[in-house]
């Protein structure tokens, strides 16, 4: 059977690939203000190139940056978007696996003014397609993550309190335990 050269594709990955222990530290240090900006974009290119290269390696036909750009999959959009709270609150959802045991989902921001987008929400999408000649792609979340994650909480202190409670009676019921 030949290799499709075109999506649909028979294999991807889905989802963050790990990011290494020295990019989760350097992001920290950023974070805290102890690393440069610049050094810190050093070090997610070079992790970058590998996990591409590995991506290559192992044949698969979509490639991913690994989310490695980003701390978690969905903070890109709070980091990338006007309007919500620099201080973040915990979540109102708990994950249960499938052992059983629970957690709590991470905390997040609330919507406390208009939505803007100030930056791009896929940030090295190019550096990566300059990387490979496979098809790349990009997560892309949208703001509705955060209201998984406080439900309409979320909306209480900003200029969409007036949608509260009108949002979770339109969606389906969640598989997990709040």
């Amino acid at each position: 059977m030949s290799q499709r050269k075109v999506p649909p594709f028979r294999a991807e990955h889905l989802g963050s690939l790990l990011r290494p222990a020295s990019l989760i530290k350097a992001r920290q240090a950023w974070r805290d203000g102890k690393l440069p900006r610049d050094e810190l974009t050093r070090m997610e290119d070079d992790a970058i190139r590998e996990v591409v290269a590995l991506q290559e390696r192992v044949g698969l036909q979509v490639i991913s940056d690994g989310e490695f750009r980003k701390r978690s999959w969905r903070d890109l959009l709070f980091e990338a978007t006007e309007g919500y709270s620099r201080d973040l609150t915990p979540s109102d959802f708990t994950f249960t696996d499938y052992s059983g045991q629970t957690r709590k989902g991470g905390s997040v921001p609330d919507a406390i003014g208009r939505l803007r987008r100030r930056e791009p929400m896929a940030p090295g999408f190019e550096f990566v397609r300059k990387l490979t000649a496979r098809t790349v792609k990009a997560t892309l979340p949208a703001p509705s993550v955060n209201h998984f994650f406080r439900g309409d909480r979320m909306l209480e202190k900003g200029p969409y309190a007036e949608t509260a409670g009108r949002i979770s009676a339109t969606l389906p019921r969640s598989t997990g335990r709040r």
